[in-house]
C-alpha cells in the first residue's frame, strides 16, 4: 500500500482532520462572518449545513471512484479539490458566493474521511487494527470539538477568513505527502446506482433547504417550502423503492435494514450527533452576544468537552468487551443530559465553573457513547454487509449533525421573537420599575437615549432566553437515547471497530 507507513499516517490523518474540523471551525466566528457579509445567524447556519449535506450526498461515491480511478489518484484530487474551494471560501465578500463555495468544499472533501479508514486498515496488520482504529476514531471525534478553539484564535489574532486559509499549508503538506510516499492501489470495474444517488440529493437537499429556509420564509405559506416538502417526501419514497426493487447493487443493501441493532443505532446516533453539533453550534454564540466575550475567551471555554471526550475514549475503549455496551451508553446518555441541563442554567453574569462543568459533562458523555453504539450497530450484521452499512451509518450521522444545527439555530431564531414580544409587554412607563432601572444612567424614560437602552436591553434578554430554550433541545437528544437501549440487543462478542465519521 505505501513505501513508508508513517508519511503516509500523516497525511490522511491530517487530511481527514482537516475536513472533519472544517464541519466546525466557523462555528465561533459566525456573528463576525454575518456582520461583514451582512448576513444573520439563521442565514449564516447555510454556511455551516451546506458543507455537511454536501458531504453527505457525495460520501456514496467515495468507493465507486476509489476503484475506478484508484485510492491515491482520488484521494489527491480530493485533497486538491478541498484546498481550492477552501482558499475561494476565504476570498469571498457574500453569503451566496459563502455557501457555494461551502458545498464545493463538502463535495470534494467527502471522501477523504472513509478513504483515510480505508487506507489506515491497509496499513495495519489484523491484530493492531483495533487499537489503531480506536486512536483513529478519537483524532476525528475530538477535531470537530476543538473546531471553535482553533477558529476563535484565528479570528481573533488575524480574521475568519483564515480558518480556511490555513487549509491551504496543511492541506498542501499531506498532497505532498500522499503524491510522494503513497503506492496507487489496482483499478476495478464497479457498478454504481446513480438513480439510487440522484434519489438522495433529492430527499437530503429539499428536506435541509426546508430547514434552513422554513422559518425565514413563513414555512408553508411559501410557495417555495410547499415544492421542497413535496420534492423532499418525492425523494425518500423514491429512495426507498429504488432499494428495494432493484436487483442488484442498489446503492444501499436492503438487508441492512432488517438488522435491529443496526437501525436502532442509526437512530440514536442521529441523536447524539443532533445534540453534539446543535451545543457546538449554540455555545459560540452565547459566549459572543449574550456574555460579551471575544472569539479566543469563547473559544477557550470549549476546550474542555474535547478534554473530557478523549479521556472518557480512552477509558471506554479499555472497557468495551468487558462491560455491557448499552451500559456504558446509558451512562454517557445520562452524563450529557446532566451537561446540556446544566447549558440551560447558564445565568447572564456567568463564572468559569458555571461555564466550563456543562461542557465538561457533555464531553464525558459523548465519548461513553460514541464507540460501544459504534461496535453495537455492525456487531450483529453479517460481515459481508458491515463495509457498505459503514457507509450508510456514516451518511445518517452526517445529516444528524445538519439536523442539529438547523433546529437549535430555528428554535433559537423563532425564540427571539416569541422572547421579545414577552419580554416588551412588561415594560411600561408606569410603576416605578422602568424609573429605578433608568436611574443610574441618569435618563428620563420619554428621552430617545432611554428608548435606545431599553431596547438593546429586551433584545439582549431576548437572546439570552432564546438560547437557553433552544439549548433544551440538546437535552432531549440525549433523553431520547434511553428507550432505544431496552431494545438494543447485546452480542456475544465486541463488534468490529469501526469509525464513527
Amino acid at each position: 500500500m505505501s513505501k513508508s507507513r508513517g508519511p503516509v499516517i500523516i497525511a490522511v490523518m491530517a487530511a481527514t482532520i482537516m475536513e472533519v474540523l472544517d464541519m466546525t471551525i466557523i462555528n465561533i466566528s459566525l456573528p463576525s462572518m454575518g456582520g461583514q457579509l451582512g448576513a444573520t445567524p439563521s442565514q449564516m447556519s447555510w454556511a455551516l449545513t451546506s458543507y455537511i449535506v454536501a458531504a453527505a450526498i457525495a460520501m456514496p461515491l467515495t468507493g465507486y471512484f476509489s476503484d475506478t480511478l484508484g485510492r491515491k489518484r482520488y484521494l489527491m484530487m480530493s485533497m486538491a479539490g478541498f484546498i481550492i474551494s477552501s482558499v475561494l471560501c476565504g476570498v469571498v465578500t457574500s453569503l451566496p458566493a459563502l455557501v457555494l463555495f461551502r458545498l464545493l468544499q463538502g463535495l470534494s472533501g467527502a471522501a477523504l474521511v472513509p478513504m483515510s479508514q480505508a487506507v489506515m486498515i491497509d496499513l495495519y496488520p489484523p491484530e493492531e487494527r483495533g487499537k489503531a482504529m480506536a486512536l483513529w476514531a478519537m483524532g476525528i471525534m475530538v477535531a470537530p470539538i476543538m473546531g471553535p478553539v482553533i477558529g476563535g484564535w484565528l479570528t481573533e489574532s488575524y480574521s475568519w477568513r483564515w480558518c480556511f486559509f490555513i487549509n491551504l499549508p496543511v492541506g498542501l503538506f499531506a498532497l505532498w505527502l500522499a503524491w510522494q510516499h503513497m503506492e496507487e492501489t489496482k483499478l476495478k470495474s464497479r457498478e454504481m446506482d446513480w438513480l439510487g444517488l440522484c434519489a438522495i440529493f433529492f430527499a437530503v437537499g429539499a428536506f435541509q433547504y426546508i430547514l434552513d429556509k422554513g422559518n425565514e420564509d413563513d414555512w408553508l405559506d411559501s410557495s417555495n417550502i410547499r415544492w421542497m416538502v413535496v420534492i423532499s417526501a418525492l425523494g425518500f419514497i423514491w429512495l426507498i423503492t429504488h432499494i428495494i426493487k432493484k436487483k442488484s447493487h442498489p446503492i444501499f443493501s436492503p438487508a441492512m435494514f432488517k438488522d435491529r441493532n443496526f437501525v436502532l443505532s442509526c437512530i440514536a446516533m442521529i441523536a447524539v450527533s443532533m445534540a453534539l453539533f446543535g451545543s457546538i453550534t449554540l455555545q459560540p454564540l452565547y459566549f459572543e452576544q449574550v456574555l460579551g466575550y471575544n472569539t479566543t475567551l469563547a473559544g477557550l471555554y470549549m476546550i474542555p468537552r474535547g478534554i473530557a471526550s478523549m479521556f472518557s475514549m480512552m477509558l471506554v475503549s479499555q472497557l468495551v468487551g468487558k462491560v455491557d455496551a448499552r451500559y456504558l451508553i446509558g451512562f454517557g446518555a445520562m452524563t450529557g443530559a446532566i451537561g446540556s441541563w446544566g447549558m440551560t442554567m447558564y445565568p447572564l453574569e456567568a463564572s468559569s465553573l458555571s461555564l466550563i462543568w456543562p461542557t465538561l459533562f457533555q464531553g464525558m458523555g459523548m465519548g461513553f457513547i460514541f464507540i460501544p453504539l459504534n461496535g453495537l450497530a455492525y456487531a450483529t450484521l453479517p460481515k459481508h454487509l458491515i463495509a457498505e452499512a459503514s457507509g450508510v451509518y456514516n451518511l445518517i450521522r452526517t445529516i444528524g449533525n445538519a439536523l442539529g444545527i438547523s433546529i437549535v439555530i430555528l428554535l433559537y431564531t423563532r425564540g427571539t421573537q416569541q422572547s421579545w414580544n414577552h419580554l416588551i409587554e412588561h415594560v411600561t412607563v408606569y410603576g416605578n420599575a422602568l424609573d429605578q432601572y433608568l436611574l443610574p444612567h441618569h435618563l428620563d424614560k420619554n428621552s430617545p437615549e432611554a428608548i435606545a437602552l431599553i431596547a438593546r436591553e429586551v433584545a439582549h434578554q431576548s437572546q439570552a432566553l432564546a438560547m437557553l430554550d433552544a439549548l433544551h433541545g440538546t437535552l432531549l437528544s440525549f433523553i431520547f437515547i434511553f428507550p432505544f437501549l431496552f431494545f438494543l440487543k447485546r452480542p456475544r462478542s465486541p463488534g468490529p471497530m469501526v469509525n464513527s465519521h
